[in-house]
């Protein structure tokens, strides 16, 4: 087995369709990711404006937050924290509670840094403010369009404390505002889901060892439940079992990835990682396997959110039979041969060594225009033997060739980290091969780039076994 995990379907989030319940006996449903956008996480926590300098200095211990005091029309207020996330200020012209529009022109701020709130809307339990910012110039500009509070400082580790007098914003592109519009919102220290708003903002951006590293990209789908009544775990539906025998994974599917307690720390387990390249966290290789059922998590694992993504790279590996050789994510080696899954079962291809990482699920953070489509066609070659090559899906070489489906995506330009996927022909056995190995070393045994534009794409390097695509799957 490459995986014991055969956990429940969770309820996927989606954009202005996500239904839920935290309260009563009425069953929260489940909703189909078909007709609706996705919500998607990504590596920030307050968002690109104040998760950096000079709001949120590199090396600083906390990311930036606000006094509670602040002036409005240059008079003095004092602003409290009310409902799961709104505000309360009190001033000379009274008490004005949330969405109250008067609240447009009150200015909070840290040292130089002053932030102006405008355009409240929502209702007085959570409540979203349009941001401006002053970045200890003087002058305010839009930044935030939609900006929500938390009671307290938010850690750069990834930890919401409680902290009197102190005020944190975070605008929609940061996991703490998309916690709160997933339904998970903070409120107030000790409230029904401050809990549940800590595990998911480390579950948004992926950071599995809570030490604020974030192993995901922008634009990333994910799908998840939880303990705590918001998105209840499903009586069916299991996701699918990856083994030896069903691999490769379904690019369509989510597949349980981790589990996060309410309160920072490592993951419960790991199942996978969402984006294996990119994920530096030194924990991953020591923390525990998921098992295969979610009540052992739940109590007494203590986790209360789980989370599942797709397969969104996968490594491509080399593969030989007679005269084809043939690079694919459709075979698989752990890299000590003792778990092996040969390309189209048992055709007698044998391993012949690893590539690179294919991108198979796009991001929303990368365009269309920044990738080419590979497939892989399948032709017979001039000897009469069966010739199996990924190549690009347009490529007019194999207009008549007959297409196996498609293997994944490349870059269409470099970038770093990356490497050049050749095309190569063997004139003596007429057999097409793509792959990252040296043009010299592909010369040593026959096979020449092809005339014309020989470039596939740009795919990552292969990192080796510790950030492979599948945790139980590599070593690590």
């Amino acid at each position: 087995m490459l995986v014991s995990v055969s956990m429940l379907v969770s309820v996927s989030v989606l954009a202005g369709c996500a239904g839920g319940k935290r309260d009563g006996d009425e069953p929260v449903p489940t909703v189909s990711i078909r007709g609706c956008d996705e919500e998607v996480n990504g590596p920030l926590v307050l968002g690109q404006v104040l998760d950096v300098a000079p709001f949120t200095p590199q090396g600083a211990p906390q990311y930036f937050s606000v006094g509670t005091t602040g002036t409005r029309k240059d008079k003095d207020v004092t602003v409290a924290f009310a409902g799961d996330a709104s505000l309360v200020s009190s001033g000379s012209d009274g008490v004005l509670r949330g969405n109250d529009p008067r609240f447009a022109g009150l200015i909070l701020s840290s040292g130089k840094l002053r932030i102006k709130l405008d355009a409240p809307s929502g209702d007085g339990n959570i409540t979203h403010y349009a941001l401006s910012v002053d970045d200890g110039h003087g002058v305010f500009a839009p930044r935030c369009a939609d900006a929500i509070p938390l009671a307290g400082i938010v850690t750069t580790r990834g930890e919401h404390q409680a902290a009197p007098g102190q005020l944190t914003f975070a605008c929609a592109d940061g996991a703490a505002h998309k916690c709160t519009v997933f339904q998970y919102p903070a409120g107030s220290p000790g409230s029904e889901l401050w809990g549940a708003h800590q595990a998911c903002m480390q579950m948004v951006t992926a950071n599995y060892c809570g030490t604020g590293g974030s192993n995901t990209r922008m634009g990333t789908s994910i799908s998840f439940y939880d303990a705590v009544g918001v998105y209840s775990v499903p009586d069916e539906q299991p996701l699918p079992a990856i083994t030896a025998e069903t691999w490769p994974p379904d690019a369509e599917h989510y597949y349980f990835e981790a589990a996060f307690r309410p309160t920072l720390g490592p993951a419960v387990c790991l199942g996978k990682l969402r984006w294996p390249i990119i994920t530096t966290d030194s924990c991953v290789a020591n923390l525990p396997e998921c098992p295969a059922v979610a009540d052992g998590l739940v109590d007494p694992g203590g986790a209360v959110l789980l989370v599942a993504s797709k397969y969104n790279q996968l490594r491509i590996e080399r593969w030989m039979k007679g005269n084809d050789r043939v690079t694919s994510v459709r075979g698989y080696d752990n890299g000590t041969n003792d778990v092996q899954r040969t390309p189209w079962g048992d055709e007698g291809y044998t391993f012949a060594g690893r590539d690179g990482v294919l991108m198979r699920v796009k991001p929303d953070s990368v365009l269309e225009t920044d990738i080419y489509h590979v497939t892989m066609f399948e032709r017979t070659g001039s000897h009469g033997a069966t010739d199996r090559v990924v190549a690009r899906s347009d490529d007019p070489r194999f207009a008549t060739a007959t297409s196996l489906g498609e293997e994944g995506m490349m870059f269409r330009t470099p970038r770093p980290g990356l490497v050049p996927v050749r095309l190569f022909w063997n004139a003596a056995t007429d057999d097409y091969t793509s792959t990252t190995s040296p043009i010299a070393e592909m010369n040593s045994i026959g096979y020449g780039v092809v005339s014309g534009n020989a470039l596939v794409g740009w795919i990552a390097v292969d990192p080796g076994p510790r950030s492979t695509t599948h945790r139980s799957c590599a070593s690590n």
